[in-house]
């Protein structure tokens, strides 16, 4: 999971003033682009004359699928379309830097979490060719993760999740509980061989939140879109807190070392029976060989299944798009039912289609159906700019309650001092 530092969202509230006016930067266009930006819904959007758009994406397989789709919309609108590859860490600067001039592209693809600082900047515009689409194809939790204000921006590709990863070699059947972890530990663990039951990426709040959400935590409220509603230190984040640390006594380790290399070298290495990952480690599991299955996240004491975080991939055009109806029109292909399904067979990752579980190359995917499992018990990540100011004092605190066996109500408790602090800073 990528997302912005502190300092680079520092950059963002710099650019947000000139970003605020981006629509007027656009009326400084030529006169075809910036008509043709308007969607009407008198007559059916055409891509501009002579267009040749400009795509964004960092991953490879993902671009594979944008070639593929590039060859559909030549077929259809005789416009080349041409894709670039861009790391997901250097999008927003360059992005800041490069959209303004007409250096930018016309449409990018990023993680849903980070349109709130988009948008702050004024780098994104509407879709407003397919939002009822969205509302109707597309599952909601899908549909919440590119709406911001109230206001359609994305056209989703993809959700993700993380999950329950087993070791078939280890244990017949995936936990339905965590005290079944908890008693299994008993007989396996042995720290001089570096074998435990269970390890995950305690530090990565983006995976340890599930253990606080399951018992009613949130990060803001109201849906994730009041950043002065806080809910890191309520009664129910510091029983998920408490929960979290009581886990110590099968995974007893200094938080530093449990990392995603340490975890994946035991876990492919055969000596880790249990991890939570996301959908992006079965390619790599699949390929050291080990045979292993995913499930939904076992229940905790209070017998709620933890709950996990749920992102969305998107294309989104930018506001200074210099084709923004080729863009669109290239999005809304995209992310078609029929295309998603074979962005699927190229990325492995799933579409946020309606009733897509019963697809029958869906459900013939256990990978795919599991995470599927684990979307119903999700929740999706807040979008909002603050969300950046979380992460680190959300880390600390739960660091602090691991190595230090610090309270778990005092640990929370300046978790969101620090965060509130640093949302005030920035008025």
């Amino acid at each position: 999971m990528k997302r912005l530092s502190a300092i680079l969202f520092a950059i963002l509230m710099i650019f947000s003033v000139a970003g605020c006016s981006g629509n007027q930067k656009m009326d400084n266009q030529d006169a075809a682009s910036s008509s043709a930006a308007v969607s009407t819904k008198d007559k059916t959007l055409q891509p501009e004359k002579d267009a040749k758009p400009v795509i964004w994406e960092d991953n490879d397989d993902r671009i594979t699928y944008l070639k593929s789709v590039a060859k559909e919309f030549k077929k259809k609108y005789g416009i080349d379309v041409k894709i670039e590859k861009i790391t997901a860490g250097e999008l927003f600067n360059r992005m800041v830097q490069d959209a303004p001039v007409n250096l930018g592209p016309d449409l990018f693809e990023m993680p849903h979490d980070s349109l709130g600082n988009f948008i702050a900047a004024g780098l994104v515009q509407p879709n407003d060719n397919t939002a009822e689409k969205i509302k109707n194809d597309f599952i909601d939790s899908a549909t919440k993760c590119v709406t911001y204000d109230g206001q359609i921006y994305g056209y989703p590709l993809s959700i993700n999740t993380y999950a329950l990863f087993y070791n078939k070699k280890l244990v017949s059947k995936p936990a339905a509980t965590f005290q079944e972890i908890m008693d299994f530990a008993k007989k396996y663990n042995n720290p001089k061989e570096n074998k435990y039951a269970f390890m995950w990426q305690l530090s990565n709040t983006y995976f340890t939140h599930c253990f606080l959400a399951g018992y009613g935590a949130y990060v803001f409220g109201n849906d994730g879109s009041n950043k002065n509603d806080i809910g890191l230190n309520s009664s129910n984040a510091v029983e998920g807190v408490k929960f979290v640390h009581s886990l110590k006594n099968i995974m007893n380790v200094k938080s530093a070392d449990a990392s995603s290399e340490v975890i994946d070298g035991l876990f492919t290495g055969g000596k880790l029976p249990y991890t939570i990952n996301g959908l992006w480690a079965v390619s790599n599991y699949k390929k050291a060989g080990v045979d292993f299955g995913v499930a939904v996240l076992p229940k905790m004491p209070n017998g709620k299944h933890a709950v996990s975080f749920l992102g969305v991939q998107a294309l989104f055009v930018s506001a200074y798009a210099k084709y923004p109806n080729a863009a669109k029109l290239f999005a809304e292909m995209a992310s078609s039912k029929d295309l998603l399904m074979e962005r699927y067979q190229i990325t492995h990752e799933i579409p946020p289609i309606k009733n897509i579980e019963n697809n029958a190359a869906i459900k013939s995917d256990p990978y795919v159906t599991a995470f599927l499992q684990q979307a119903q018990y999700s929740t999706v990540m807040p979008s909002i700019p603050q969300m950046n100011l979380v992460w680190d004092p959300y880390m600390r605190a739960l660091q602090s309650v691991w190595d230090k066996d610090m309270d778990p109500k005092s640990s929370m408790d300046n978790c969101v001092n620090i965060i509130k602090s640093s949302i005030a800073a920035q008025k």
